[in-house]
């Protein structure tokens, strides 16, 4: 985060930054944060283990299916894809159930079903 912003500008500014994605609709009523310690390699030689929090909004976005143009150097891929191929594609436990709950509010607000 940045000096005075607030975590949905940080998010908003974020993915603009890294995706291209300008026009966002944050949701006010969903917010989950994970905690999780970095223990590799590098932080051993470092001499000290990393907490890294990760804080996730629901967002919508009006880009539709364009093609993202996103940073390389932070992003290895980008692609939009439905709901059950992105919930393959997450590598960890939480990250799946965050998805899940944003998806039931996807479905709570009236969005359809995007399996």
């Amino acid at each position: 985060m940045e000096k005075g912003e607030t975590e949905k500008e940080t998010a908003g500014r974020e993915i603009f930054e890294e995706t291209g994605i300008k026009q966002l609709k944050f949701d006010d009523n969903f917010r989950q944060e994970e905690v999780y310690i970095i223990d590799n390699e590098e932080t051993t030689k470092l001499g000290y283990k990393i907490e890294k929090r990760v804080v996730y909004f629901f967002a919508l976005s009006s880009s539709g299916n364009e093609i993202l143009e996103y940073d390389k150097k932070e992003i290895s891929e980008s692609r939009w894809v439905i709901f059950q191929k992105a919930k393959e594609l997450l590598l960890f436990h939480n990250s799946k159930e965050i998805l899940s709950l944003a998806y039931k509010k996807i479905i709570e607000k009236g969005g359809g079903k995007y399996e």
